[in-house]
């Protein structure tokens, strides 16, 4: 199962890097981090059913509002039921909604449907 979305702070709490006290040691917590990156033998980290990338986890760190993110990461990782919701579910709702939408614009002949997955308006 591929996920839209996959929480930071498991990958924190994997890594003994404590979020609990901001701001982070940015420059620490990405060596520890880029350090169980290369002890792994595939360039990939699995924790759980869960797969974090280097590129995706290095992304985050390089974002203005970094500790903002952690904020909110922290907010919905102690939330069982939006974490659930946001990993395990955000992709098929997001890709049922579109079709929803698609559906409901094409029987409208506000578009049309051309091809596969394609939709054009001519």
């Amino acid at each position: 199962m591929e996920n839209n979305y996959i929480n930071i702070i498991r990958l924190f709490d994997h890594c003994n890097i404590d979020v609990e006290r901001l701001p982070i040691e940015t420059n620490r917590a990405l060596k520890i981090i880029k350090s169980e990156f290369a002890a792994s033998p595939n360039g990939l980290l699995t924790i759980g059913d869960y797969v974090y990338t280097m590129q995706g986890v290095v992304k985050l760190f390089e974002q203005p509002n970094f500790e903002q993110i952690i904020i909110w990461e922290k907010e919905i990782y102690e939330n069982e039921y939006l974490i659930q919701f946001l990993e395990n579910k955000s992709g098929q709702f997001i890709n049922g909604l579109l079709d929803t939408i698609s559906k409901e614009l094409v029987d409208k002949g506000i578009i049309k449907k051309t091809g596969r997955g394609m939709l054009d308006n001519k």
